[in-house]
């Protein structure tokens, strides 16, 4: 009987040796963690060793990173961890960056990073300038002119527009305003993508 204790203790041992080894090696292959870990990373260093100052997390961390995708979620962890202040004066500096040419990724990261603060009221200017950018980018066109049948202008446009009305029915959907502008969207747009785009959302 001992000796058969003995064994199972022996062989779960070895696989405890085993787990913890392969526990080691591929503790962070996960993305979400490698991503909350960076986040929490610039976190500690902005709030608690005070290394990187505001203006460092809005030139360093999402100015120069703003535009890779790869980045967004760590960018709208930072968002989410720190002060709504400060998120404001993020989002003002994602509104003042040139993204027409990234489709202006610029301002959906903004919208997403306004999502992630708890308490909007703190930021009610910025969340309401924000606001007008994207909705002014649901009547968005190019300056030069095209054709409709121009197929990548014609996306192009398109995608933006669509992207825009999304983006107010899911960041602004408990705001009135919001609930009119999808309605008039709805009733009044010139253009049948934007309509069935603003029905869905």
């Amino acid at each position: 009987m001992y000796i058969l204790v003995v064994k199972h203790l022996a062989d779960v041992s070895i696989m405890l040796e085993w787990f913890i080894g392969w526990i080691a090696s591929n503790a962070f292959l996960h993305r979400k963690f490698l991503e909350y870990f960076c986040a929490w990373e610039f976190v500690w260093q902005f709030e608690k060793e005070g290394s990187i100052s505001i203006e460092d997390l809005k030139t360093e961390v999402f100015g120069k990173h703003w535009q890779d995708e790869t980045w967004h979620e760590v960018l709208l962890l930072i968002a989410g961890m720190i002060d709504a202040k400060f998120v404001g004066e993020i989002i003002n500096h994602l509104m003042v960056q040139d993204g027409e040419d990234k489709k202006f990724i610029n301002l959906f990261l903004a919208a997403k990073c306004l999502a992630e603060v708890r308490n909007r009221s703190v930021i009610v200017s910025v969340a309401n300038k924000l606001f007008g950018k994207v909705k002014d980018l649901t009547k968005y066109d190019l300056w030069y002119y095209y054709t409709y049948d121009k197929a990548e202008e014609t996306k192009l446009v398109q995608e933006v527009r669509i992207q825009a009305v999304v983006t107010i029915a899911a960041i602004w959907k408990d705001n009135r305003d919001a609930l009119h502008y999808l309605k008039d969207l709805i009733t009044a747009d010139n253009k049948n993508y934007v309509r069935c785009a603003a029905i869905e959302a």
